[in-house]
């Protein structure tokens, strides 16, 4: 699974564009006008990152998904079933990044926000998988994650604080340390959220290996004799 840190450090290098910003050192402004200008740059880049980051979702997806049916994930499958549903997924990352920062900047909307960042999280599964528009996909995010927040809120974090470490660590490393990090530990953390996704499936309406076969376009699993 290493290689999917390598497609996730891949995306982020070639089609993360790199938006300029000013020095804060040698800027002439005080320090809260430079933040102000730079505002525009930082929420164009934070959108990019969000669209970026659901479609390595969309990869990482299917991927574990053909590895738990038994199949070969291949990578140009893995592409190709990402950007057909490039639209809805773009679209359900921006309204993601929006609806969370609005509600944080808001100051009484930071406990609304830390909430819907959890409900929402599995809107690139549900985009994915279960072929569902932006809105629709956070809203079923949402309702499989209706009375399971708290218990998904731990497990993420335990898996933050297995993975986090080896992300850290390896920084110290020179020059190629902060990459080997991040392969080995960020697909950690992602697939865990799409094993999740399925538990939280199995556990609301009794998901199974023959539905995510359905869904992912495979002929119909047969039980054998």
């Amino acid at each position: 699974m290493a290689i999917l840190g390598v497609f996730d450090e891949i995306l982020s290098f070639y089609l993360l564009p790199k938006i300029p910003l000013s020095d804060p050192e040698t800027s002439q402004e005080l320090p809260r006008f430079w933040i102000l200008k730079q505002l525009p740059s930082m929420f164009i880049y934070s959108i990019l990152g969000m669209i970026l980051t659901f479609i390595k979702g969309a990869l990482v997806t299917w991927m574990v998904s053909c590895y738990c049916l038994g199949k070969d994930a291949e990578i140009g499958q893995s592409f190709q079933f990402a950007l057909r549903r490039f639209g809805s997924l773009a679209g359900a990352a921006i309204l993601y990044i929006l609806g969370v920062t609005f509600l944080f900047i808001t100051i009484f909307g930071i406990p609304f926000s830390i909430y819907f960042l959890v409900s929402w999280g599995f809107a690139v599964q549900t985009c994915t998988l279960e072929h569902l528009g932006p809105k629709k996909s956070l809203k079923r995010s949402s309702w499989l994650v209706e009375d399971h927040w708290w218990r998904i809120v731990g497990i993420m974090l335990v898996f933050l604080l297995i993975s986090a470490p080896i992300y850290i660590g390896f920084h110290f490393v020179p020059f190629v340390g902060k990459y080997i990090g991040a392969v080995l530990a960020g697909p950690l953390f992602v697939i865990a959220g799409i094993l999740l996704y399925f538990n939280l499936r199995v556990r609301k309406e009794g998901y199974n290996l023959e539905k995510l076969s359905e869904e992912l376009g495979f002929k119909p699993i047969t039980p054998s004799l």
